[in-house]
């Protein structure tokens, strides 16, 4: 995991997850018809990389944003039901 004293700021980790996750859904629409059933990774509200595998998504994203603030979600609309909070 990390030492990074973010991820233990509660209102930051819960800030970051509504960006992402609005992110998210404002591109899911477009994915789902070029990418469906991929793994979308998304940071500071952008896609970063798509990835076949969900494993896949967390190695690259453990290793480049060791700060845990990321979105990691399967490209299809049961991934909504996830975000319905946000």
């Amino acid at each position: 995991m990390t030492n990074d004293p973010k991820i233990n700021d509660p209102e930051l980790v819960k800030q970051a997850i509504g960006i992402n996750a609005k992110a998210f859904k404002g591109i899911l629409p477009g994915l789902l018809e070029t990418d469906r059933d991929k793994f979308a990774l998304v940071r500071e509200g952008k896609l970063v990389k798509l990835f076949n595998k969900s494993a896949d998504a967390v190695k690259f994203a453990v290793r480049t944003y060791p700060d845990g603030f990321y979105l990691n979600l399967k490209i299809n609309e049961e991934s909504l039901d996830v975000l319905k909070e946000f």
